[in-house]
């Protein structure tokens, strides 16, 4: 998917050139934010280094960050179309049962768009946008699949292919509606279940990483110190910064585990 089309699924309104300067501008910012407090970090730990190496040493810590805040702020755009995505695929299933019990009803299918546009989150929006534009006079078939061609969820795009086709040959939309519902459903079930697998590992390495390593490595590292007689030096900046360190570890490890669980409505 091209950036272009990334931006107008997340409704940045902005051209693809502005959205790159913005990313180049803000890592500026955040680069000379980070190197300020690293430098004053260096600073406190009393490392003896020449002055020139110091100045080398921070101009190289500034040009990574640089090229690190670059690559995270030119992946925004993508984070949030993952996270719109999630927000998308989070109340499909109580949406796709609503639908159903309006077509069993014997609702047409604007009125089953215009009922379902509130009340299921992001989901809703796609009802609502697919709503307006059939009100505005697109046939309802090119509107379902023009709103395909532009949702990041894959679930939601077959879904509305899926509805577009029933709507043109005419075929039983609340049995479709119905069958989807229960595939979406054992797949998302399958998520959980390889999500289940996948959090043991990470437990192992979290205990390893963020709590085992750090516990050992301070009773090892102020007896190798004290075997070189430099024992004294280690202070409390130094143990700030181990400190700092392993909240990092810790915080990056609660966030990935977060962000990669699956969630359904369904399910909570």
């Amino acid at each position: 998917m091209q950036l272009a089309e990334k931006l107008k699924i997340v409704s940045y309104n902005m051209s693809v050139s502005e959205y790159v300067r913005r990313a180049f501008i803000l890592a500026l910012f955040y680069a000379l934010l980070s190197t300020v407090v690293i430098t004053i970090l260096i600073l406190l730990s009393n490392i003896n280094l020449d002055f020139y190496i110091l100045i080398i040493t921070i101009f190289l810590i500034y040009l990574l960050n640089l090229l690190m805040w670059y690559m995270i702020n030119l992946k925004e755009v993508d984070v949030k179309i993952e996270i719109y995505r999630k927000n998308i695929e989070y109340e499909l299933g109580f949406l796709l049962k609503h639908m159903v019990v309006l077509l069993r009803a014997g609702v047409p299918s604007y009125n089953i768009f215009l009922l379902t546009s509130k009340g299921y989150g992001k989901a809703s929006e796609v009802m609502e946008k697919l709503a307006k534009q059939i009100a505005s006079g697109v046939p309802a078939s090119k509107a379902l699949r023009d709103e395909a061609a532009q949702t990041p969820s894959n679930y939601m795009k077959f879904v509305l292919l899926q509805i577009a086709s029933a709507i043109d040959s005419g075929a039983d939309l609340a049995k479709i509606l119905e069958e989807l519902e229960k595939q979406i459903t054992n797949e998302k079930m399958n998520e959980y279940r390889k999500y289940g697998f996948r959090l043991n590992p990470l437990m192992l390495m979290y205990m390893l990483i963020a709590i085992i390593l750090p516990t050992l490595s301070l009773p090892i590292l102020l007896i190798i110190l004290s075997f070189t007689g430099r024992a004294a030096d280690f202070n409390v900046i130094h143990l700030f910064l181990m400190l700092m360190l392993v909240t990092l570890i810790q915080y990056l490890f609660y966030r990935f585990i977060t962000y990669s669980k699956p969630r359904y409505s369904l399910f909570e």
